[in-house]
């Protein structure tokens, strides 16, 4: 997946996320708030997963780095 691919679903993602909080307030029910509050976390974690991928794409295949070298966390 591209770059910008890969950017741009994590992006939608967080925006998802964001969505879904704004709606929460919305719900009287607290076991619904508390799943909808879940749901959009885990969107927000799954576009920071993108993210990270990304980094360590661009890090390893682009041949930024190795884990072998010096300053690899």
């Amino acid at each position: 997946m591209p770059d910008a691919e890969l950017l741009s679903l994590a992006r939608n993602l967080q925006a998802r996320a964001e969505e879904i909080w704004t709606r929460t307030e919305t719900f009287h029910d607290a076991d619904a708030r508390q799943k909808l509050h879940k749901i959009a976390t885990t969107y927000v974690k799954l576009g920071w997963d993108l993210m990270r991928l990304q980094l360590r794409y661009d890090l390893f295949v682009k041949g930024a780095r190795s884990p072998g070298e010096r300053g690899y966390r």
